[in-house]
């Protein structure tokens, strides 16, 4: 939803759009424990109402800890300033992102799918012969990612395939 907003300045209102996990994929949520270190729940924090993407508060889904917006906004705007300055072609960079932001964003948050949609085009890219190149570890990442993305992208396009 607040993907939406920030990159189509539009503000949706259907009903997955409308579900504050839109229909699971946690494309905004930020990790409960990223900011409650004490709780360790491994719920994710979403906005307690509409009102909660700029003011108010965001509430864990699995022990009900919150957290006030400004915080939240503090983090994902640092995720989008990194994410803008970051050479989106040095694959280490890239891993480097994800591995620093994940403490605070969802698996599936929209940062973190697109710097893995990044990875997936990088890692072995280029020539039809460098994927035969890299290293198995590089090599298994993709494949990694790649699943993650699929099994992402199955929840948001149900039904659509390529």
């Amino acid at each position: 939803l607040e993907h939406l907003k920030q990159t189509k300045l539009f503000q949706c209102t259907c009903v997955r759009c409308s579900d504050p996990s839109e229909f699971g994929t946690y494309f905004s949520a930020m990790k409960c424990s990223g900011f409650n270190k004490e709780l360790n729940c491994g719920g994710m924090l979403m906005p307690e109402n509409e009102k909660s993407w700029s003011e108010g508060k965001w509430v864990c889904n699995k022990c009900q800890g919150s957290v006030e917006t400004p915080r939240i906004l503090n983090i994902v705007n640092r995720c989008k300033m990194d994410f803008e300055a970051m050479e989106k072609t040095n694959e280490q960079h890239c891993n480097k992102y994800i591995q620093h932001y994940s403490r605070w964003l969802s698996p599936n948050h929209h940062y973190i799918v697109d710097v893995k949609i990044l990875l997936s085009q990088i890692i072995g890219g280029g020539s039809p012969d460098a994927i035969k190149r890299i290293p198995e570890e590089s090599l298994m990442n993709k494949i990694k990612i790649c699943q993650e993305l699929i099994a992402l992208f199955q929840k948001v396009c149900p039904g659509k395939r390529r």
